[in-house]
């Protein structure tokens, strides 16, 4: 889900019968989640996002972007001089470049798919608070 799409998810909350339905049948969201223990580089991107650039708490995109980024980047300068470069090729190569590069998601490790091996996903489903003070939905991890 890209930050698009996970924009519009967050939109459709503001409209109360939605965030009611999703609460009433329990909609729940997997979310890919990224270890923070010890990761210094997420505590950075965590800090700088906190600071303005982006809603608190939402650092996983911004870290799995950043991370497709430097793969793509890193890959791209391995085949700067080579003219006829096949699909399987670049394939391998996309492979081996991201299975060197530790990001700020952490180490990645791809299966033939080119999916991360070791993905852990947090459920999030809509919530209201308890007091029903407010008419607003929120998403809140399970």
């Amino acid at each position: 889900m890209g930050v698009t799409h996970r924009h519009r998810i967050y939109k459709l909350l503001e409209i109360i019968d939605s965030g009611q339905f999703a609460k009433t049948v329990n909609f729940t969201n997997p979310l890919y989640s990224i270890e923070s223990e010890n990761n210094k580089k997420l505590e950075v991107l965590e800090s700088k996002l906190k600071s303005g650039l982006h809603e608190p708490g939402s650092a996983t995109y911004p870290a799995l972007a950043y991370d497709a980024f430097w793969v793509a980047a890193l890959t791209s300068e391995k085949i700067m001089n080579h003219s006829n470069v096949g699909a399987r090729y670049l394939r391998n190569l996309i492979t081996s470049t991201a299975e060197s590069y530790e990001g700020i998601s952490g180490e990645i490790s791809l299966n033939e798919n080119g999916d991360r091996l070791d993905s852990s996903y947090d459920l999030w489903t809509v919530t209201q608070p308890r007091d029903n003070s407010s008419e607003m939905f929120e998403w809140k991890q399970s």
